[in-house]
């Protein structure tokens, strides 16, 4: 789709005197701050259509309209504008007869691309096939993107399905087609930070599966997820909107739980488990087998997500790193940069210039080699999540950069109180505090460890009583 057909779309619904518009998620930020009502794909329901006067429909996503939704357009409305990407349906009560684009439509140039929508709505299967055991599974998850603790957590929920009895497990990345969830008889989402309110397009993209799946008479399973803020109200709706309709719901963290049942007291059957990494440890220990060092290893994984946070207490992140760098050089450590995700690449780049490091890439490696290099680690300095896990899983001195009301500050709280003294708050940072705690840094308790993997197991179970019963 160019650039200009997507402009010209965000255009009209912007001149429309319409001011109730359904239009595609990725359209929503723009256009939602306008004075008029706009409803994302993802948040629309069969009570919302009778009040709306506009749709736009996009026919490359005419799956997340989903065909009840279409029906009741195309009966409905009708087309007023069209494109080789979209077409603009509008009540047909508010068609003024005599404007043009009104009452002389069927003439109008522009119907020509209105067909593939009515072509679409004839491919919608009239027989639904009789249910069968859950033999395959479709996983979203933000797999694939360039992080490997996602790639960790991803692999660790087709794990635990396969555990339960699935026999084949497809992983498809954030963004999955209409023709695998059709395709198959589980639809998983997780793990991982997947949910949060603050990008619609994210929202819908962990949360249409579900409504797909709903609407396919499926079930659906969501899988030791985090909550990271979810404050809008239309987050709020959609979120309680759809899961409540997941067969199996269970996030990663006891305070997950309650962000979840702050806005729907329904939300209450969530199960409260731990990171999905941890249902790996017994994989990961097996593994990742320590190799022989001429010095004892440093891995750095300060995140460069930080740099606003420092910024405002006076820190500048650069500065933070390589004092960072200096203590444990001069603790007798070989310091090595991992990189955990795309995003750090121009810091560590940089660090790895200045201070004459080498730069791994733990996603290029893979987890099997990223194992390998955590087990041989004498110590773990890290603001990354999955960083501090892979640490602790291993039993090593981790001291994490954190925000105690982030993912990291909900795990110390929650599960690892052995290594909260060996951190450091944003809240309260102190450079000469996080250097003295790099000097005494210990490791955490492994019976904290050991809790951990075993609330995964209880979320194996759990999972495998309600796909019995499925």
């Amino acid at each position: 789709m160019s650039d200009s057909i997507f402009q010209n779309m965000v255009r009209f619904v912007f001149s429309s005197d319409c001011q109730t518009i359904v239009v595609p998620d990725e359209m929503y930020q723009l256009v939602s701050k306008n004075k008029k009502k706009i409803i994302p794909y993802i948040a629309l329901t069969d009570t919302d259509l009778p009040s709306c006067e506009l749709v736009v429909v996009h026919k490359g996503a005419m799956h997340r309209l989903g065909f009840q939704a279409l029906a009741a357009v195309s009966f409905q409305f009708r087309p007023v504008y069209a494109d080789e990407v979209y077409v603009c349906y509008e009540r047909r009560s508010l068609i003024v007869p005599g404007l043009p684009g009104a009452g002389d439509t069927e003439s109008s140039a522009f119907l020509q691309h209105v067909p593939p929508v009515r072509d679409y709505m004839r491919t919608e299967s009239f027989v639904r096939k009789q249910n069968r055991s859950v033999r395959s599974a479709v996983l979203i998850s933000a797999y694939g993107v360039g992080n490997i603790g996602d790639d960790l957590v991803s692999f660790a929920a087709k794990k635990m399905l396969e555990d339960v009895g699935v026999g084949e497990v497809k992983l498809v990345g954030p963004s999955v087609s209409y023709d695998a969830i059709c395709a198959a008889d589980l639809i998983a989402v997780g793990g991982g930070g997947l949910f949060y309110d603050s990008d619609i397009v994210n929202c819908a993209n962990y949360l249409y599966p579900i409504q797909e799946a709903t609407r396919q008479g499926k079930p659906s399973v969501v899988l030791g997820v985090g909550v990271q803020g979810i404050k809008t109200e239309i987050g709020k709706r959609v979120y309680s909107q759809h899961l409540a309709s997941a067969s199996f719901l269970s996030v990663r963290d006891p305070r997950d739980k309650l962000d979840l049942t702050s806005f729907d007291e329904k939300l209450e059957r969530t199960f409260a488990g731990a990171d999905m990494a941890f249902y790996m440890a017994d994989e990961l220990r097996r593994v990742g087998q320590p190799f022989a060092t001429e010095k004892p290893l440093a891995l750095f994984s300060i995140s460069s997500v930080l740099e606003s946070r420092l910024a405002k207490q006076g820190y500048e992140l650069k500065a933070v790193s390589q004092q960072i760098i200096a203590t444990l050089k001069e603790q007798g450590y070989d310091v090595l940069l991992i990189l955990h995700s795309e995003d750090d690449r121009i810091l560590f780049e940089w660090l790895a210039e200045n201070e004459r490091l080498s730069l791994v890439e733990s996603a290029y490696y893979g987890l099997s080699a990223t194992a390998r290099l955590y087990a041989s680690a004498g110590i773990v300095i890290t603001s990354r999540f999955h960083a501090l896990i892979l640490g602790v899983i291993f039993g090593k001195a981790v001291v994490s950069v954190y925000s105690d009301t982030g993912k990291t500050g909900k795990l110390i709280s929650s599960y690892l109180r052995s290594i909260e003294a060996h951190c450091q708050a944003l809240e309260s940072f102190d450079l000469n505090t996080l250097t003295e705690k790099l000097r005494k840094a210990g490791p955490p308790d492994l019976a904290e460890v050991a809790h951990c993997v075993a609330m995964t197991q209880m979320m194996r179970a759990e999972l495998a009583s309600i796909l019995d019963g499925a």
